[in-house]
């Protein structure tokens, strides 16, 4: 037997396993460092000559086929100032720590890392509802073998909503092309992978990026189409145009988030009315209105930066509530720890604390060492015999004999 055959022969014995047990052992793989090179594993024109009719492309030429492509566009949210400020000062401290990379392969691992103080803050203002699985292995399906995501964003429940392609270079139009095919194979994995979790109908969205290209798509999967969702470029040659641009490719990302988010609820809620999984989706009904109340206050007019800051403050109170709202696990309500409200408060609390705490063992350790100091100086000096004591009138004779010698 030779080698592909074996090889067919190993694939064909996991893909047998039962698919909780295949899925482990996947993910028990040890990660690849060379795998982040990126490289255009799909091809259009491949793509476009096996599904193009089946998904309703247009055209073989990837850039007539975008151009002609149907808009859905999500909304773009302007978080508040403050939420600005403090993932720039984070930004800079990581841009700093990882701008300069000699090495294709560590340049790559570096730039694909470049996006996470930006993605981070926002997933995490959704009180840990939305998980970021970084390097996710995507369920291999008919239309994807399975490969690796460098951010796939889960939904409490399970659903898979939100993929993250990121590359070093994007590359010339066919360049993009492909790795724009890569991304749709992988929304397509997904979408087939929310059917198995009773999320069958909810829309998948790409987001494929070199940290200065930002293009956003969206899978229906109810019409079994692709949308452009938008396309941005910022500018990647300074800190402040970097800044700059990723504050607006920020406001995109939240936007996206939440319409998902949004979306995700509205799917739970509706098992709860058409009674397909009994009384357990009635916590989600509060945190949807709340979300819904989120959005609401986000699209409220402003007319100065106070009222800016302050309508985007009020909408993340209620996106807090909201997630706060369902419990973390989808159908367990297992209590969580309770997260600090004043986070400024409690980190000064904290390393108060902690820092107090070190100074007094610092301390204690100083005079534990002093005092073994002093043991060692006593321990190390001659020993007196004051058994003979002279007589008085002795002593004063040898400190005059003594005198009389230094005259």
């Amino acid at each position: 037997m030779d080698l592909a055959s074996k090889l067919e022969n190993i694939l064909e014995s996991i893909d047998a396993l039962h698919p909780t047990v295949r899925n482990a052992f996947l993910a028990s793989l040890p990660e690849d460092n060379e795998a982040l090179i990126s490289f255009p594993a799909a091809k259009w024109d491949d793509f476009f000559e096996e599904h193009g009719t089946e998904f309703g492309l247009q055209s073989r030429s990837f850039k007539y086929s975008n151009f002609l492509m149907e808009n859905d566009i999500t909304p773009t949210y302007q978080l508040p100032r403050s939420f600005h400020k403090e993932v720039c000062k984070i930004a800079l401290v990581w841009m700093g720590a990882y701008r300069f990379q000699r090495s294709k392969r560590t340049k790559e691992e570096a730039h694909l890392r470049m996006l996470e103080p930006f993605l981070i803050p926002i997933i995490s203002l959704f009180q840990g509802r939305i998980l970021d699985k970084s390097m996710k292995r995507l369920i291999e399906t008919k239309y994807s073998t399975g490969g690796r995501a460098e951010h796939a964003m889960f939904l409490l429940g399970g659903a898979l909503f939100l993929v993250v392609e990121l590359k070093l270079q994007l590359g010339d139009e066919g360049e993009l092309g492909d790795y724009v095919t890569q991304l749709f194979l992988e929304l397509l994995a997904a979408a087939q992978r929310n059917g198995r979790h009773d999320f069958k109908n909810l829309k998948v969205y790409g987001l494929l990026s070199d940290f200065s290209q930002y293009y956003f798509y969206t899978y229906h999967p109810e019409t079994k189409k692709f949308f452009k969702n938008q396309e941005m470029r910022i500018s990647d040659g300074t800190f402040d145009g970097v800044c700059e641009g990723m504050m607006h490719a920020c406001n995109k990302i939240f936007g996206l988030v939440l319409t998902a988010y949004i979306g995700g609820l509205r799917t739970i809620v509706g098992w709860d009315e058409r009674g397909d999984h009994g009384n357990r989706a009635r916590p989600w009904k509060t945190a949807l209105r709340l979300a819904e109340a989120c959005r609401t206050k986000f699209e409220e007019p402003v007319t100065d930066l106070a009222e800016m800051e302050q309508r985007g403050i009020e909408a993340l109170e209620n996106l807090t509530k909201s997630a706060s709202s369902m419990p973390v696990d989808l159908f367990h309500c297992d209590e969580e720890p309770t997260m600090p409200a004043d986070r400024e408060k409690f980190a000064d609390a904290l390393t108060a604390r902690v820092y107090e705490s070190q100074l007094r063992k610092e301390r204690e350790q100083r005079a534990k060492n002093a005092i073994r100091v002093q043991k060692r100086k006593r321990d190390s000096e001659p020993e007196v015999d004051d058994s003979y004591i002279q007589p008085e009138g002795l002593r004063r004779s040898s400190r005059s004999l003594k005198s009389a010698k230094l005259k």
